[in-house]
C-alpha cells in the first residue's frame, strides 16, 4: 500500500514532468488505489523518489497499457525511464499480457528511441492528440514474449524499484481515472477503451528525454 509521504513524491515529480496537464492528486490517489494498475518508484539513496510508473494490466486481459512514465528532472539521462518502462513490462508480463501498448509525442525523439530500444514497433498515429498544442501522438506496441526472450532478464539498475501497489482484495475492478490515453500510454487510432468505456486524454510518457 502507498502511504501519503510517497503520494507527496510522486505528485511532485507529476507536477515537474507535465507542467501543462498534469495529473490530480485525486487521479493520482485512484491509479494507487486500483488493483489492475500497478504502480512503481524508483528511489535514490540521496534524493528519494526520483520517478515513477503505471501500467493498466487487468489479470488475464492479454493486452496491456502504460499510463505514464515520469522522471524528475534532476534525475534524467541516468537510465530511471529504463529502469520503470522494464518494471512495467515484467509486471504486464507476469499478469499474462502478450502485448503492450504506449503512445508517445511525436517530436519527443528520445522517449521513441527509448521505446525502439526496449522492441517497441510503431503502429499508428493518432493526429492532433495532445492538448494544447495539438502535436500527433504516436501508438507503439511491444510483443513481451519478444521482449522476454530478448530483452527481459537484463533489468538490473543502480536504483531500487519499488512496487507502490499490489493487488488488493475485493479492489474494484474498473479502469482508473489517471488512464487518460496519449502519453506512455496506447492503443490505435479511436481507440475508446477496450471495454467500451470512453478513454480519457493520457500524456506520453515521461521517460520523455530520459533515454539512457
Amino acid at each position: 500500500m502507498a502511504r501519503a509521504d510517497d503520494l507527496e513524491a510522486i505528485s511532485r515529480i507529476e507536477a515537474a514532468s507535465f507542467p501543462e496537464d498534469p495529473w490530480t492528486r485525486s487521479m493520482l490517489a485512484e491509479t494507487l488505489a486500483n488493483a489492475d494498475s500497478p504502480v512503481f518508484v524508483v528511489e535514490d539513496a540521496a534524493a528519494g523518489a526520483v520517478g515513477f510508473a503505471a501500467v493498466l494490466a487487468a489479470r488475464g486481459a492479454g493486452e496491456a497499457d502504460v499510463l505514464t512514465i515520469a522522471v524528475d528532472p534532476d534525475a534524467r539521462g541516468r537510465g530511471v525511464g529504463r529502469t520503470l518502462l522494464r518494471r512495467l513490462a515484467r509486471a504486464a508480463r507476469d499478469r499474462g499480457a502478450h502485448l503492450l501498448f504506449l503512445e508517445v509525442r511525436a517530436g519527443n525523439a528520445p522517449a521513441r528511441a527509448l521505446y525502439e530500444s526496449e522492441g517497441f514497433t510503431e503502429i499508428g498515429v493518432r493526429p492532433h492528440y495532445y492538448r494544447p498544442d495539438g502535436e500527433d501522438a504516436v501508438v507503439m506496441r511491444l510483443d513481451l514474449h519478444r521482449w522476454e526472450r530478448e530483452l527481459g532478464g537484463d533489468a538490473a539498475a543502480n536504483t531500487a524499484v519499488r512496487a507502490w501497489h499490489v493487488d488488493v482484495a475485493g479492489a474494484p475492478d474498473r479502469h482508473p481515472v489517471a488512464s487518460r490515453h496519449g502519453a506512455g500510454m496506447a492503443d490505435a487510432a479511436d481507440w475508446s477503451g477496450r471495454d467500451g468505456a470512453p478513454a480519457p486524454q493520457a500524456r506520453g510518457g515521461a521517460a520523455d528525454g530520459d533515454a539512457h
